[in-house]
């Protein structure tokens, strides 16, 4: 038996025999009480009751634990350089991104997005959100406008995107909320985040791998959170250009590997949770 698999086994046996106490940590999510919890590899966790929800998240979280404290800016740009080269292409080609457009970040970290953007439009206009002292130094450094939180942000964005951000947040609601306030009418929102657990209701072991992961989405808790905050409700799918590709692959890899991902996604349920909303209509 592999690893994952002990991992998956180990996480599943220990959810069916741990109960939450009454004063357990309600979901952020729903606020409904959990259904029950367990040990993963970093942290205790718990799991929402709610059918309609069933969202993961840790049952205690000190302030600034999902935060990554450490690291190195140019050694991150380097890992994603051709991953953002592909998904910058691809976000241009569907129009998300264009070269008038007001352009946020959310959890910019070493930017290295960003710098993806703005590769293709130069005069992109981009800020990004990031309270991170010496990230917020790289960013400036590199000349992009930062502020520390959004509700530092000015007017309205066209695009706003948060990448494999909303894991670490201690409140992920309030977040999406706030950067409802500032998208544009017309604008849309682009967000991933690993799955905690799949329509087939198994854990996704990648997800408790990272230490700093707080929140452990389901597709019924994302749909609930972004709609919450005022959002369409969303529709998920596969996008190979958030996987890292190595050098030399053909169109016809790519292709089969699109299709295999789809085809695992359908029959297993999702394993990253990606999709493009905007703010409902009703909500403006």
């Amino acid at each position: 038996m592999s690893r994952k698999d002990k991992l998956r086994q180990g996480l599943e046996a220990t959810a069916q025999s741990t109960r939450p106490t009454a004063s357990s940590r309600p979901c952020p999510i729903c606020g409904a009480a959990p259904l029950y919890g367990f040990e993963a590899k970093h942290l205790s966790v718990l799991k929402c009751s709610e059918r309609d929800c069933g969202h993961i998240y840790a049952a205690s979280v000190n302030p600034m634990h999902g935060v990554v404290q450490l690291f190195d800016p140019g050694a991150e740009c380097r890992k994603f350089a051709q991953r953002d080269v592909a998904l910058v292409a691809y976000l241009a080609r569907i129009n998300f991104i264009r070269a008038d457009s007001r352009i946020l970040e959310v959890g910019a970290k070493a930017g290295h997005v960003a710098m993806a953007v703005r590769a293709v439009f130069p005069r992109a206009n981009i800020t990004c959100v990031q309270a991170n002292p010496s990230a917020k130094a790289w960013l400036r450094e590199k000349g992009f406008n930062t502020v520390d939180r959004l509700e530092d942000c000015t007017g309205t964005f066209d695009a706003i995107y948060m990448i494999e951000v909303l894991v670490h947040l201690d409140d992920p609601t309030v977040v999406l909320k706030a950067m409802n306030n500032v998208l544009a009418p017309t604008g849309k929102l682009f967000i991933t985040a690993p799955c905690g657990e799949t329509t087939s209701g198994g854990l996704v072991h990648v997800a408790f791998e990272t230490p700093e992961h707080v929140q452990f989405f389901t597709e019924k808790s994302l749909s609930r959170a972004l709609v919450s905050a005022g959002f369409e409700s969303p529709k998920f799918r596969t996008l190979r250009h958030l996987y890292h590709l190595r050098r030399g692959h053909s169109v016809v890899t790519n292709a089969v590997k699109d299709v295999a991902r789809f085809i695992r996604a359908r029959l297993l349920g999702q394993h990253q949770l990606v999709t493009f909303v905007g703010p409902r209509l009703s909500g403006r």
